[in-house]
C-alpha cells in the first residue's frame, strides 16, 4: 500500500548498494521536475526511521528539487524479509547484477544462511546466487566503490578486467591500482580496454604512467625516435619503429583532449582498413579538385568520392551546436546590453528633470558646468560600477555550466572578465554622457522657475 512519507524520515545506509549513474539521474530530474515523483519509492518500515532499498535516484532528485515529500511503498517490516521481497522482485525493480550481488551479501550477514538456503528462499538456483556473490567477493572494497559510485564504469570492469583475472590471473591489487588510476577521467570503454591491455600485457614503463596518469610520459627517460613500440590491443602492430613524432592533435573530437596517437602505414602491414576519408594537400581551391579526384577513385574500381570539403570545414561543422550557442548568446548579451544602456540613460535622465531646480540653485551659488558634468557623469559610473561588483560573482558562480563549449580559453579567463567590465563601464559612460551634458547645459534663471 502507497502512502506519503517525509524524505528527511528516511535511512539511507543502503544508498552505496545502488550504482549511481549520472546521465540517467539527469533525465530523471528533469522528468520529476516537470512531472513530480510517479513511482513510490521502496524500502523497510522502521521506528523512527524507514529504511529506504529502492528509490535513491528519486530520491536525491527530489531533494535538488527541494521537494520534501513523496510516495512511499513498504517491502516489508523486518530488514532482511525487506531485502527478500527486492531481491524476489529485481527484474522490475532493474536491480544490475552487481546491486543483486551487494544485497545478497547483506542478505547472508544479517540472517547467516548459506547459498543453498538462500536459493531456496528467493526461488532461485544455488548458481544463480553463488555466481552473483563470486562477483562481489573479486571485487576490492575499494575497486566496489568506484564502480558504485560511478567513477568507473562497470562494462570494462565486468567484460575486461574479470577476464585479466580469470584468463591471465592478474591479481586482484593489480586490478585496483588500474581502477583507481582510471576512476573519474570518462574514458570510453574502448579507451579503457585498450589500457587494460598496455597495463597488463605492455611494459613497465607503460605501467607506471598509466598509474600516474600521464601515458604519453613511457619514453619521458630519452627521445622516442629510433626506439621500438608494441602496439598490445594490435597483434599485427608489433615491435614497431618510432620514425618520428608529431604534435599533439584532436582527431575524433574536437571537445575532447587530444589522445595518445600512434600513425602506423596501414598498407605496409597489409591491413585493407575501411577508412573512408583521403586528405589531400593542395594549394588551389578544394572544390575544384573533385571531379579529378573522382576520375582518379573511380578508375581505381572499388570507392567513389561524394564530396569534397576543406579541413576548415570540417572542423566548422563539428562545433556547429557550440557556433550556434554562441551566437545565440551573442545576440542576447548584446541586447541585454542595449537594454541597460537604454534604462540607465532614461533613468539618469529623469533624475536630472527631476534636479533641475536643484542645478539651478547650484549655478546660481557659483557652481561651475564642468562640476556638474562630473557629478552626474560620476553617479552614472557608480551605479555602472555597482553592477559589475554585484554581476561579476554571479557570471562566476555559473560558468561551469559552459566549460564544455570552450575551447583554448578557460571559464575564468581574466582579458575576457576585463575586457566585459571595461565594455560595461564604457556603455555606462555613453548612456550617462547625454544627461550629464544636458544638465551641464542648464539655464539658471529658467532652472529657479522650473516646477
Amino acid at each position: 500500500m502507497t502512502r506519503e512519507i517525509e524524505l528527511a524520515a528516511l535511512d539511507l545506509r543502503y544508498e552505496s548498494y545502488r550504482m549511481k549513474n549520472p546521465a540517467v539521474e539527469a533525465r530523471l530530474l528533469a522528468a520529476i521536475a516537470e512531472r513530480g515523483i510517479a513511482e513510490p519509492l521502496e524500502g523497510v518500515d522502521r521506528t523512527p526511521q524507514s529504511i529506504l532499498l529502492n528509490g535513491f535516484k528519486r530520491y536525491r532528485c527530489a531533494v535538488k528539487l527541494g521537494i520534501g515529500i513523496a510516495p512511499y511503498a513498504s517491502l516489508g517490516e523486518e530488514e532482511a524479509a525487506a531485502i527478500l521481497n527486492l531481491l524476489r522482485v529485481s527484474h522490475d525493480h532493474s536491480l544490475s547484477i552487481l546491486e543483486q550481488a551487494a544485497f545478497l551479501d547483506q542478505l547472508r550477514k544479517l540472517e547467516q544462511t548459506s547459498v543453498a538456503e538462500l536459493a531456496e528462499q528467493l526461488s532461485r538456483s544455488k548458481s544463480w546466487v553463488s555466481m552473483r556473490l563470486g562477483l562481489l567477493a573479486e571485487m576490492s572494497p575499494r575497486v566496489r566503490e568506484k564502480i558504485f559510485s560511478g567513477a568507473f564504469p562497470v562494462y570494462p570492469y565486468m567484460y575486461v578486467l574479470r577476464q585479466f583475472m580469470r584468463m591471465n590471473g592478474v591479481h586482484k591489487q593489480d586490478i585496483e591500482e588500474f581502477v583507481l588510476a582510471l576512476s573519474g577521467k570518462k574514458l570510453s570503454v574502448r579507451e579503457i580496454e585498450q589500457l587494460a591491455h598496455g597495463y597488463f600485457r605492455g611494459p613497465a614503463s607503460f605501467r607506471q604512467a598509466i598509474r600516474e596518469g600521464h601515458p604519453q610520459r613511457a619514453f619521458r627517460h630519452g627521445n622516442a625516435i629510433g626506439q621500438r613500440v608494441d602496439i598490445i590491443a594490435e597483434p599485427n602492430w608489433q615491435n614497431l619503429l618510432i620514425a618520428g613524432i608529431v604534435s599533439n592533435a584532436t582527431l575524433y573530437d574536437i571537445r575532447k583532449p587530444s589522445q595518445p596517437t600512434v600513425f602506423v602505414a596501414t598498407l605496409q602491414y597489409n591491413q585493407r582498413t575501411a577508412f573512408d576519408t583521403l586528405l589531400v594537400r593542395t594549394n588551389i581551391s578544394p572544390a575544384s579538385m573533385l571531379v579529378p579526384m573522382q576520375q582518379i577513385v573511380a578508375s581505381l574500381g572499388q570507392q567513389y568520392v561524394f564530396s569534397v570539403k576543406s579541413l576548415a570545414q570540417s572542423v566548422d561543422q563539428s562545433i556547429a551546436p557550440e557556433r550556434t550557442v554562441a551566437m545565440l548568446s551573442s545576440f542576447f548579451g548584446a541586447l541585454a546590453l542595449l537594454l541597460a544602456a537604454i534604462g540607465l540613460y532614461g533613468l539618469m535622465s529623469y533624475n536630472m528633470t527631476r534636479r533641475t531646480r536643484e542645478l539651478g540653485i547650484r549655478f546660481a551659488l557659483g557652481a561651475q558646468r564642468k562640476d556638474v558634468f562630473r557629478i552626474v557623469l560620476r553617479e552614472t559610473l557608480a551605479i555602472t560600477l555597482a553592477g559589475v561588483v554585484l554581476g561579476l560573482p554571479c557570471a562566476l558562480a555559473t560558468t561551469h555550466f559552459i566549460t564544455h563549449m570552450l575551447f583554448g580559453v578557460t571559464p575564468y579567463d581574466p582579458l575576457t572578465l576585463l575586457a566585459v567590465a571595461s565594455a560595461l563601464l564604457a556603455i555606462g559612460f555613453g548612456a550617462g554622457y547625454v544627461p550629464a551634458h544636458r544638465a551641464m547645459r542648464v539655464d539658471p534663471i529658467a532652472a529657479l522657475r522650473y516646477e
